[in-house]
């Protein structure tokens, strides 16, 4: 094939592709799409009022449906129950001959429109409460209603839109059933994979009173295949098929040597990054100063030294799941302070090296005090009080590595030793403003 020929080929491949893509896309959109609306005239689901009175409260309620919707009637009673409510349920719970209850698989969905409102008066700062129990062998248990996950989210009708939305994932599991039935940590989030019920409430706050609650829609929304797995798929395709052009384009020769190259390029890369953080190593500094050196021996550049203050604690008190999370979101916020020449480097544990090429000891100081400060005012995983101690060094003439290494960790030291949370410059004997 001469290569007009070929050329025309590719490009009704590469055509073909594009349309293919643009296909695939139009029909996510189109008709990938599922939508389950709750209504009287649903199959496979039950619908009826519940109160308090189904555990020892007082409360009493009635529902009613018309052309508007339902229109729960609720009657608050306060009583020795701690917590009267009045709800509606809808109730996917499928008699069967086996003694496990099954339910509906929401997994599938992923966005809840609901629109919800009080009809009593005064009622901007009533709220209501949507609900979801879901069986899971592996924690729920036949016959124990209060042993199904449950998944709430909270909300004030009057102070939203007249359709409200939301992710099934806004939903939080309650710290009492968490408590209650011990269970793993990757078990602690919501799950809809067999959703027993779906309940719209009064809020856990209500107060003695009547009060009429109208619940004119329910409709929970979701894909068949999920926007990322379909991207995930059109890039394969598009990946796979370059792939064969670039198999056709290039003789076997060219494409080991280039293979080669790739590896080498992951393999240094590899090496040379934290795996935690995505940072830079210590035998990343190691290269960094040593093509310093090369460079000149008087080079300017200065050094900071960055400690995590009190990280044990917080090891200790949360777990080291948690002083990961922290050790990775430090690296994320000190990186948006630093300009492409300066090196962000863990150098271990809790403690982490910023490479500053061409930066006197004035400007260091003023880097660190800003990372400083960010760290202090950032928001932690575990809503965490976190603060950082710093030291700087200015590499002065004809002096090495080890000796500049020496005095910022000395100026480090310095900051620990007198409050933490500070920056301290090497030569001085008084810490910089904290």
């Amino acid at each position: 094939m001469d290569s007009v020929a070929y050329k025309k080929t590719e490009n009704l491949f590469l055509a073909g592709l594009l349309i293919i893509s643009f296909l695939a896309i139009l029909a996510e959109e189109l008709l990938l799409k599922r939508s389950l609306k709750l209504t009287p005239d649903s199959s496979n689901v039950a619908i009826y009022n519940s109160d308090d009175s189904r555990v020892t409260g007082a409360s009493r309620s009635t529902l009613k449906y018309d052309e508007n919707g339902f229109l729960l009637d609720c009657h608050i009673v306060q009583s020795n129950y701690a917590w009267p409510y009045c709800s509606i349920v809808f109730d996917f719970s499928i008699p069967e001959t086996s003694s496990q209850p099954f339910g509906y698989d929401l997994s599938g969905y992923s966005e809840v429109e609901i629109e919800v409102s009080y009809l009593t008066p005064d009622h901007r700062n009533l709220g209501a409460r949507f609900q979801s129990r879901n069986f899971n062998p592996a924690y729920s248990q036949i016959g124990n209603f209060d042993s199904l996950k449950f998944g709430t989210l909270e909300f004030f009708p009057a102070k939203e839109e007249q359709v409200i939305k939301f992710n099934l994932q806004d939903m939080n599991v309650p710290s009492w059933w968490l408590g209650a039935n011990k269970v793993t940590l990757s078990q602690s989030r919501p799950e809809y994979g067999d959703v027993i019920l779906l309940e719209v409430s009064t809020d856990s706050t209500i107060t003695p009173g009547h009060y009429q609650l109208r619940l004119t829609s329910l409709t929970l929304k979701g894909r068949y295949l999920a926007d990322i797995d379909l991207y995930l798929l059109i890039s394969l395709l598009w990946v796979c098929c370059g792939f064969l052009l670039l198999v056709k384009r290039l003789n076997v020769f060219k494409f080991a040597l280039m293979e080669t190259h790739k590896e080498k390029q992951n393999l240094n890369e590899i090496v040379i990054r934290d795996q935690l953080t995505g940072c830079y190593n210590r035998n990343a500094l190691d290269q960094f100063l040593s093509s310093t050196s090369e460079q000149s021996i008087n080079t300017e550049y200065s050094l900071i030294i960055c400690d995590i203050d009190h990280f044990k604690q917080i090891n200790d008190q949360y777990g080291h799941l948690v002083g990961d999370q922290v050790l990775t979101e430090l690296v994320k916020l000190v990186s948006r302070y630093l300009t492409p020449s300066q090196k962000l480097i863990r150098w271990g544990g809790e403690e982490f090296i910023i490479l500053c090429p061409n930066t006197k000891a004035d400007n260091a100081v003023i880097l660190a005090q800003s990372i400083r400060t960010a760290v202090q005012q950032a928001t932690w995983p575990e809503q965490i009080q976190l603060t950082a101690s710093f030291g700087v060094a200015e590499k002065e003439s004809q002096e090495h590595q080890k000796a500049l290494m020496h005095r910022a960790d000395l100026a480090l030291y310095h900051s620990k030793r007198t409050g933490r949370n500070k920056v301290s410059l090497a030569g001085y004997d008084q810490s910089i403003a904290s």
